[in-house]
């Protein structure tokens, strides 16, 4: 469990630097109905994002077979259909934007690698005056990929 929670540290940290989006993910949302059927997403760029479902859910959380048809606009899910009275809330899992890169450059692996083993390594509860994104190492392997700003 550690681990897996440095690895996604490590890879927020490689994204910020090189001011990319490595990995896509997948997010599940849960909203009551309440007589709304207009939902806005907790997001704060809707570019790339793909809908993979929306369901109507009893208050027990089962899914309920209700004919439904739904939009996606501007980060904003609008429900239509006729019955919705035995559904308590909706779910909407969606996938945000994609990755900007096909194949993920060998030199960002070796620099999750890095700032995981220093992560591991200085594993204490607080750590004063010290930052993953100041590993020399990692600036020099991440240099090639971060924008330019030409003047």
């Amino acid at each position: 469990m550690y681990i897996s929670n440095l690895i996604e540290v490590a890879s927020v940290q490689v994204e910020n630097i090189v001011n990319k989006t490595l990995i896509a993910s997948r997010v599940r949302e849960v909203f009551e109905l309440n007589n709304e059927l207009i939902f806005k997403l907790k997001l704060n760029d809707y570019e790339g994002v793909e809908i993979f479902s929306v369901k109507l859910l009893a208050e027990d959380e089962s899914e309920l077979s209700i004919d439904f048809e739904y939009e996606f606009d501007k980060g904003f899910i609008n429900l239509f259909g006729d019955d919705f009275q035995d559904a308590y809330s909706v779910e909407i899992i969606y996938d945000t934007k994609e990755s900007d890169y096909l194949v993920i450059p060998e030199s960002f692996k070796q620099a999750c690698l890095i700032i995981i083993g220093d992560l591991f390594s200085n594993r204490q509860d607080i750590v004063i005056g010290r930052s993953t994104t100041n590993i020399k190492v990692v600036e020099y392997l991440l240099q090639p990929y971060k924008n330019k700003i030409l003047m």
